[in-house]
């Protein structure tokens, strides 16, 4: 009889145990299935980001090609400038030194024939437009 007892027993303990096998099973399961889950949902929130991200970063790659085309624009822009205000330059200092040429011209210039006296006395003759004003029709 002890020995049915015992084995009564055990077979209780081994009906105890496949009980909470099976409960700690599912429970084992759940976690699972809750973790798979976070995990995709993780994923997928990863893969919003970078889609997000590359996005953004191909709108920043259209801005900046924008800017970059606008500043050689204006890069040009500012090296025409620069030309045309050397030219300028150039021009003006023509001018200034023709005025002077002249300026200085017309005070060795007699009143009388239309010549000049140089200062050693002899006389040139002049068109009346001035040493520096001929350079200026050309």
């Amino acid at each position: 009889r002890m020995q049915s007892n015992e084995v009564q027993q055990l077979h209780r303990e081994k009906e105890a145990l496949a009980v909470a096998l099976a409960s700690k099973s599912a429970e084992l399961e759940n976690v699972k299935v809750g973790y798979l889950a976070a995990v995709e949902r993780r994923e997928q929130r990863l893969q919003q980001l970078v889609q997000e991200a590359v996005a953004h970063n191909s709108e920043l790659e259209k801005e900046y090609d924008k800017l970059n085309a606008q500043a050689k624009q204006l890069t040009a822009t500012v090296q025409k400038v620069v030309e045309e205000r050397k030219a300028l330059e150039v021009q003006l200092a023509s001018q200034e030194k023709a005025a002077m040429a002249a300026s200085g011209q017309r005070r060795r210039t007699s009143h009388r024939g239309g010549g000049a006296e140089d200062r050693d006395g002899s006389r040139t003759e002049s068109n009346g437009l001035g040493a520096g004003a001929s350079n200026l029709l050309c």
